[in-house]
């Protein structure tokens, strides 16, 4: 009996786009997410922030099709 695997290249994703060599993820520690959080406010005041409109609508140009939200 053969199994076959799928194997992609290290410089393809799964949609066939190609994009640059990334670097290997870590596991966020407590302290890095305590920090994030803290920040929050600061970049909710300063306007760092998208609604759920204007992801979608990034998600539809970079993946090429409509995300739909689960939100009301």
């Amino acid at each position: 009996m053969s199994t076959a695997a799928l194997t992609l290249e290290p410089s393809t994703n799964l949609l066939g786009k190609q994009h640059a060599q990334e670097p290997e993820l870590k596991p966020y520690t407590l302290e890095k997410i305590n920090a994030e959080i803290d920040e929050s406010p600061a970049d909710i005041a300063a306007g760092r922030v998208y609604t759920t409109e204007q992801v979608f609508k990034s998600l539809k140009e970079d993946l090429g099709y409509a995300a739909k939200s689960r939100c009301a």
